[in-house]
């Protein structure tokens, strides 16, 4: 008889949810580990051991063994998740350990004045560059966390974050995304990024005067001494 699985309590939900809605997760965490995180969560494996095999396991989340595998030695190493073992050949006993896990702490708890400032600026550029005087309710605080969310990724550098958003809003393949909301320009962060950073290379590249050509003689003299 197949056992069936536990109904969801509060504390499962909560765990779940704080899975999911962390921001602080490693980037090198797969979809794979998440799906098998959120599988051992409502296997209440903080409670117990579970001895399902890693063909049982990799069934449930429509995958393979070999990636299952991969998965558990991923999340092992962060010590999330304990593996144990029965001796040789048998199935190995896995645990989560749910201290471990990311806490999901909402962006509204953690919002920086910087934060308001950015959202601030945001709206006035707007008004300048894109003529656009009316918003909705509400609308420059609802800019506030995707602000805050863009600082974090800024390293909380008001000037660099100010920076970027200005560059989405003059760049081509973001500026209709960005002119609408933070929210929409997040959307397309990385390559607001990558253009931004070969932005700045090319500026510091004009920028670097040649030598002179009393300085190449200088240098040519200095070599033949």
């Amino acid at each position: 008889m197949q056992e069936a699985p536990p109904v969801a309590v509060p504390v499962t939900t909560d765990v779940l949810r704080n899975l999911f809605f962390s921001e602080d997760k490693p980037k090198a965490l797969k979809p794979v580990d998440v799906s098998i995180l959120a599988y051992l969560v409502l296997r209440r494996t903080e409670d117990h051991e579970i001895f399902d095999s890693f063909l049982t396991i990799a069934q449930r989340v429509c995958s393979d063994r070999q990636t299952v595998a991969r998965s558990l030695q991923r999340l092992e190493k962060l010590k999330w998740i304990s593996v144990g073992g029965r001796g040789r050949g048998r199935t190995k006993g896995i645990s989560i350990n749910v201290e471990e896990l990311p806490a999901a702490q909402p962006v509204r708890a953690k919002i920086t004045q910087e934060a308001k400032v950015l959202a601030f600026r945001y709206e006035k550029a707007l008004q300048k560059h894109f003529s656009r005087h009316r918003f909705p309710k509400n609308w420059l605080i609802r800019q506030v966390p995707s602000a805050q969310r863009i600082l974090t990724n800024c390293g909380q550098d008001l000037t660099l974050a100010a920076r970027m958003v200005s560059h989405a809003l003059s760049t081509p393949p973001y500026k209709a995304r960005a002119a609408r909301s933070l929210y929409h320009l997040l959307t397309v962060w990385p390559g607001i990024k990558r253009t931004y950073q070969e932005k700045v290379k090319d500026i510091q590249a004009a920028t670097e005067l040649p030598p002179q050509k009393g300085d190449e003689t200088n240098e040519q003299c200095n070599a033949a001494a």
